[in-house]
């Protein structure tokens, strides 16, 4: 809930708020930007709900106390139904909307964060992490852009607690048939910066002795291995070891070599136990007899979860444009726009270019060639957008909102070149 004062705008929006003249015009900016916003009107939402809905309160109850608050002869169709959120008589504005878990992390800029496991290895617990941004708008001719604004940011933080495999809490043994016994307990599991897969997990082993990573009297070493991943491999570490040999606790981790996007199947953590002889003290270095590897079988069902991929995509090119040749045909980087021009006098000639962001340059790894370009300007402030799904078709189609389009062939004749007097400025 927000309070009201006269000549006060509240908007609200899980991305920052700026350039506030475009942002509340009808630029297709606003839509593109703000989806989880009180700025879109009902028909323009592009989740199940949103803040603006149709009224579903009777104008002509209301009209009794207040005659004027939803007039259609004052106030147009958007504007009562961005008015119906005002309750005058507490001075309060009240939006209210539900998301699902896949909106706000896909249109709403949301993110997860895994805190591992808690509760004795039984239950896990994750949180999902919102942005908000709430203005307070005033249309003031004095202020730059014709708007003066107070800016809040917040953030929603809503935490799950879910149960984890029942297996858990009682460990994963060893084959039935195996001379020593022991148990295996994963503790966390999670995919790190780099897409790879990353287990913890400990051992109790119930035997005098330990579990160790190699021993000289022996070549065998402890692995882990994936038959539904056979070219995976892994790095296996142990982390720590209580000083005995009387069911000693051990922790250990094992981290992919490299990432892959589906890690499920069925691991297996063959690890070497050194038998100890009854009533021996532990000691460095320690003194134990190698045995055959015990093997632990450990499914996982884990997917690397990933941005929607856009159907093509940029390498976020540029395209500046200069009016004098010699900028044109330099070696400066492109990206940096330094040297291109702002406006071009009627009847120039202009040169145009088109680079690939410094980041984003893979050298000899692609190539890149143009073979026509689409120019065109709107009206208003309006920027052109090619967004199909969302009925914006950039330069492509004839619209109210492009005040000059036209189009150019280059051919394969890489670098661009523009010639021909310039139908826009700037």
């Amino acid at each position: 809930m927000l309070y009201h004062v006269s000549g006060m705008l509240p908007v609200i929006s899980t991305q920052p708020l700026s350039n506030l003249e475009l942002t509340l015009s009808p630029d297709g900016s606003r839509v593109s930007n703000h989806k989880c916003s009180n700025l879109l009107d009902y028909s323009e939402i592009q989740t199940k709900h949103g803040f603006i809905k149709e009224p579903a309160r009777s104008p002509d109850i209301i009209s009794e106390t207040l005659p004027y608050q939803y007039s259609s002869s004052l106030r147009s169709a958007r504007t009562l139904r961005f008015y119906h959120n005002l309750d005058l008589d507490s001075c309060l504005w009240e939006f209210s909307n539900y998301y699902d878990m896949s909106e706000l992390l896909t249109a709403c800029g949301g993110s997860v964060s895994t805190d591992g496991q808690v509760l004795n290895l039984v239950q896990s617990h994750v949180t999902l992490r919102v942005p908000l941004f709430v203005s307070y708008v005033f249309h003031s001719p004095a202020a730059i852009g014709g708007w003066k604004h107070f800016d809040l940011r917040s953030e929603l933080r809503l935490t799950f607690v879910y149960d984890t495999a029942i297996l858990w809490k009682e460990g994963i043994g060893s084959p039935p048939g195996s001379e020593l016994q022991g148990t295996l307990h994963p503790t966390s599991m999670h995919i790190n910066e780099e897409g790879q897969l990353v287990v913890d997990f400990q051992t109790e082993i119930r035997f005098q002795g330990q579990f160790v990573m190699s021993h000289p009297g022996t070549s065998l070493t402890s692995v882990v291995m994936s038959v539904d991943h056979p070219g995976l491999t892994f790095t296996l570490t142990l982390l720590s070891s209580e000083p005995t040999f009387h069911r000693p606790e051990q922790r250990w981790s094992f981290v992919s070599d490299f990432a892959i996007r589906d890690y499920s199947g069925t691991y297996t953590i063959k690890l070497v136990p050194c038998v100890a002889a009854p009533q021996q003290e532990h000691t460095l270095p320690m003194t134990c007899h190698p045995r055959e590897p015990i093997a632990f079988d450990l499914d996982i069902r884990f997917q690397q979860v990933s941005d929607p991929v856009a159907a093509e995509f940029s390498l976020n090119t540029r395209l500046l444009l200069f009016s004098k040749k010699e900028l044109w045909e330099s070696d400066e980087r492109v990206g940096s726009g330094a040297g291109s021009d702002v406006a071009f006098p009627e009847g120039s000639t202009i040169y145009g270019r088109v680079s690939v962001e410094p980041a984003q340059n893979l050298g000899a790894a692609f190539s890149c060639s143009v073979e026509q370009v689409f120019l065109c300007t709107g009206v208003d402030g309006h920027v052109p957008k090619y967004n199909p799904e969302n009925e914006d078709f950039g330069c492509l189609a004839d619209s109210p909102s492009l005040l000059h389009r036209f189009k150019i062939l280059v051919g394969s004749r890489p670098p661009l070149y523009l010639a021909g007097p310039p139908t826009c400025p700037g």
